[in-house]
């Protein structure tokens, strides 16, 4: 009798990959409120990411910067007039290099715009549509963590996948 084999490591990511393409899927189809879907964007990267800050920042022409179009934690007065330029901040600096940020500690990170003195990290991902900024993802943690293992997420291929899905979807509702 054939023994059963054991799933490989690629077919666990790709299936991985489906069901967080599936659910990102069907949390961008069931409405077309904008707010509402960023709350459940929120919702889902939580998920994968135990974020104690969150907050999706878009980039505005005006401004040539960045502003909190949602946010989770962050006080109202810095979610109102906030506004980040490129290059500046963790923030600034993955919109400018369109590539993710990661600060595993912000105390001693000269980038890092002080929001809350009890942060610890910071990851920063931008959002491309066409190759253009849309904005970016800026994700805080109130514990130094980017050293451990907790940061192997960040290497799956589903995650920048997932994401450029995500964006796409969100891009197009506009």
């Amino acid at each position: 009798m054939a023994t059963p084999k054991k799933s490989s490591p690629r077919f666990r990511e790709r299936a991985e990959l489906l069901d967080f393409l599936l659910e990102v899927s069907r949390i961008t189809s069931e409405t077309l409120d904008l707010d509402q879907l960023l709350e459940n964007v929120a919702g889902i990267v939580k998920e994968v990411v135990p974020y104690d800050l969150f907050a999706i920042l878009l980039y505005t022409e005006r401004n040539q910067g960045l502003r909190i179009r949602y946010s989770i934690g962050h006080r109202n007065e810095i979610v109102r007039s906030l506004v980040i330029p490129m290059n500046e901040g963790i923030t600034g600096t993955a919109a400018a290099t369109l590539q993710p940020v990661l600060s595993g500690d912000v105390q001693h990170d000269p980038r890092y715009l002080n929001a809350l003195d009890a942060v610890r990290s910071e990851l920063a991902v931008p959002m491309t549509a066409r190759g253009k900024l849309v904005g970016v993802i800026d994700l805080l943690f109130l514990i130094r963590c980017a050293g451990t293992g907790g940061w192997a997420w960040l290497r799956a291929p589903w995650a920048m996948i997932g994401a450029a899905w995500w964006l796409w979807l969100v891009f197009c509702s506009l």
